[in-house]
C-alpha cells in the first residue's frame, strides 16, 4: 500500500461540535508509532462519561501539563499531510474532531474505514430489532470484536488507548488486505475543511 497512516483519537465526548480531543495516536501500517500525544482541552473541564471509557481523567490532564492541540498543529501537519491514505476504525468520527481542531490532511487523501471493511467479514446481517451502524447491510462491529476475530494480542497497549486502538486497527487492516482486499474501498467522503494555514 502507498503511504498510509492509521489514526485514533480519544475525546471528551461524541459531539465534534462541542467536545474536544484528549489524545491522538498515529501509526504506520506496521504499527510503528508516528505520533502519540495528550492535550489539554481549551473549554471542557470534566468529561465523566468519556472518562469511564477512555480512562483519561481531568486530574491526569491537569497534572500532566499537556499542550493545547493548537500548539501541536504544525507537528501533526508534518506527519498527516504526507499520508496518501488515512485509515481508522470509524474514521469519520476521528476526522471530524481533527478537522475541527485545525489539522490538515492532503486534499486528495483516500479515507479507509476499517470498521466498514470488517462488517462484511464478520457477516452479521443487520436486522430491524438490532440498533447500531451498518455497512452494506452488515452490522458494524466494535474494534475489540474485529481484533478478537483475528486473534490480535493487545500487548503493551489496551483498548481505548489511542495507540492501542491505532495498532489494533493497523493489524485488522493488514489481515483484511491479505484476505479480502476488495473490501478496502475508499470512503465516499471528501476532506473539505481546510484551515488555510
Amino acid at each position: 500500500m502507498s503511504n498510509i497512516i492509521i489514526l485514533d483519537t480519544e475525546t471528551t465526548g461524541l459531539r465534534s461540535d462541542y467536545d474536544e480531543i484528549l489524545q491522538i495516536g498515529a501509526v504506520d501500517l506496521e504499527g510503528n508509532i508516528l505520533y502519540n500525544g495528550y492535550f489539554t482541552p481549551e473549554h471542557m473541564k470534566e468529561w465523566p462519561e468519556a472518562e469511564i471509557i477512555n480512562g483519561i481523567s481531568p486530574d491526569f490532564i491537569r497534572n500532566g501539563n499537556f499542550p493545547y492541540i493548537k500548539n501541536e498543529l504544525s507537528k501533526l501537519d508534518s506527519i498527516l499531510s504526507k499520508a496518501d491514505k488515512v485509515a481508522g476504525y470509524n474514521t469519520r468520527f476521528d476526522l471530524q474532531f481533527l478537522l475541527k481542531a485545525g489539522v490538515n490532511f492532503k486534499s486528495d487523501a483516500v479515507l479507509i474505514d476499517v470498521m466498514n471493511s470488517f462488517a462484511p467479514v464478520m457477516g452479521e446481517k443487520m436486522s430491524w430489532e438490532r440498533k447500531g451502524r451498518s455497512y452494506q447491510g452488515f452490522r458494524c462491529q466494535k474494534l475489540t470484536t474485529a481484533a478478537g476475530y483475528y486473534n490480535y494480542n493487545w500487548n503493551d497497549y489496551g483498548a481505548h488507548d489511542d495507540i492501542g486502538d491505532a495498532k489494533a486497527t493497523a493489524f485488522v487492516l493488514r489481515q483484511i488486505a491479505k484476505e479480502h482486499p476488495e473490501l478496502l474501498t475508499a470512503e465516499e467522503w471528501v476532506i473539505e475543511s481546510r484551515t488555510g494555514r
